[in-house]
């Protein structure tokens, strides 16, 4: 196996800088400059996710205040329907592009309207770091709508930089975890489950359909995954919209987001 000697010597020269920056305040920062030498992008964001708690705020190159601003329905709860979330609850480590996780008609959800084009952002790809069982680090890179997606060759010179980001991120989570780092925010563990339930009086089979309306599942995808007919979910939705007085997904999703405490 041949070695390309300028490319790892890049490679240690990034560790270096990124593990001597986690030292201080402006590591992400160091982050954003290391991951640009890559390819281009907007935003860099990275939150520590716990179960189903709400997600910590790490750092970003954003304006604090603005973001949690931005996300702050996000964080209240939609982060149970993220595509990326949802892929990380498998035990999944590693580098992900929402176009390869995404569910089919995922464009035309509710939550990629009201999340992605809310916050203003065309492409995603996350690095997923799990510390634990439960907790697991996202680092968000992201493109905004005046960008283009990211390419297949983007997307490769990306997942090229994983294993520094691994180390990086163990690194920073071992020191805040020395520093006791806590930012005052009570966290109490979401149930989505239970969020649904208190749409209506629906039944666990209509329960499971709105889950997954709600991440973005078009009826087909809702069949498969239920091993149900098509017809039969289509009768679900009708009997969903019915109890909750609804007539659209756009109802449905705004009736999530009461549950959830957003609106």
């Amino acid at each position: 196996m041949s070695v390309d000697i300028q490319s790892f010597g890049q490679s240690m020269e990034s560790i270096a800088r990124l593990i001597s920056s986690a030292e201080n305040e402006q590591d992400y920062k160091s982050l954003q400059t290391e991951l640009g030498r890559l390819c281009p992008f907007d935003n860099l964001i990275v939150y520590a996710f716990d179960g189903t708690t709400p997600p910590e705020l790490l750092g970003s190159n954003l304006q604090e205040k603005r973001l949690r601003e931005q996300m702050q329905d996000f964080t209240d709860g939609l982060f149970l329907l993220d595509p990326f979330v949802i892929e990380a609850q498998k035990s999944i480590s590693g580098v992900l592009r929402l176009q390869d996780i995404m569910p089919d008609d995922f464009f035309e959800s509710e939550f990629y309207r009201y999340h992605y084009i809310h916050t203003d952002v065309r492409d995603e790809v996350r690095f997923i770091v799990p510390i634990s069982h439960a907790r697991v680090v996202h680092v968000f890179v992201e493109r905004e709508m005046k960008s283009p997606a990211f390419s297949d060759q983007e997307f490769g010179l990306l997942r090229s930089f994983w294993p520094i980001i691994d180390l990086f991120v163990r690194h920073r989570i071992r020191r805040l975890d020395r520093m006791q780092r806590d930012d005052g925010r009570t966290r109490v563990p979401i149930d989505l489950r239970t969020r649904i339930e208190a749409m209506g009086n629906l039944t666990d089979r209509e329960c499971q359909v709105v889950e997954l309306l709600l991440r973005g599942h078009a009826t087909k995808s809702i069949a498969y995954r239920l091993s149900i007919e098509v017809g039969t979910v289509t009768n679900h939705k009708r009997h969903i919209y019915a109890k909750l007085g609804i007539h659209s997904q756009a109802h449905l999703f705004e009736r999530f987001l009461r549950s959830i405490g957003s609106i």
